[in-house]
């Protein structure tokens, strides 16, 4: 590595895990970034549910319901439709399909 700060980051993150970000909500640490940011999104719908519109199953937030949706109900459509030769698989809904497509958000008391 071409600077010694990053050599150290590297041996504490991943020969030591040792955690760099914590929660201020509720105190998890995480030893990487992308794995604190991910936790930080199951708090910023508290107070919510999202609402799959193909089953009606609820998930406490908004990327809990698009991974169910990818895993599940994309699957699923991909293996009713027959497959024409030279058709392409879509694997994944990018961010702004996501974001046209129909949630139900809900209120909990």
């Amino acid at each position: 590595m071409k600077q010694k700060s990053n050599i150290s980051q590297h041996i504490l993150q991943v020969h030591l895990r040792k955690p760099n970000k914590t929660c201020k909500i509720c105190d998890k640490s995480f030893i990487h970034h992308k794995t604190y940011r991910y936790h930080m999104l199951t708090h910023e719908g508290e107070g919510k549910t999202f609402e799959c519109p193909d089953c009606e199953k609820t998930f406490p937030n908004a990327i809990y319901l698009r991974d169910h949706v990818n895993r599940l109900h994309n699957a699923a459509k991909a293996a009713k439709k027959p497959q024409e030769p030279g058709d392409k698989v879509q694997r994944k809904r990018n961010r702004s399909q996501m974001q046209s497509a129909k949630i139900i958000v809900r209120q909990t008391p």
